[in-house]
């Protein structure tokens, strides 16, 4: 997949995302690990892959949101 694919799946997953959480009320949270996996899986990264990064991805957040959160 070149670059205009690449394009077109990140533009098709910003509009996911939106329809999801403006028209349909989707929890955002929910939302997100949708089009996550929508983009893993239409970007080829396969199923086992998919689920990798994103599992690396909310890691990684929740790593740098939990000392902060400790201290409030």
């Amino acid at each position: 997949m070149g670059l205009t694919g690449f394009i077109i799946v990140i533009a098709a997953s910003i509009a996911l995302l939106m329809l999801l959480v403006l028209k349909i009320d989707v929890h955002p949270i929910i939302s997100l690990f949708i089009v996550a996996v929508f983009a893993g899986l239409l970007l080829q990264y396969g199923a086992a892959g998919t689920l990798e990064q994103i599992n690396a991805g909310f890691a990684g957040t929740l790593q740098d949101i939990a000392p902060a959160r400790t201290l409030v």
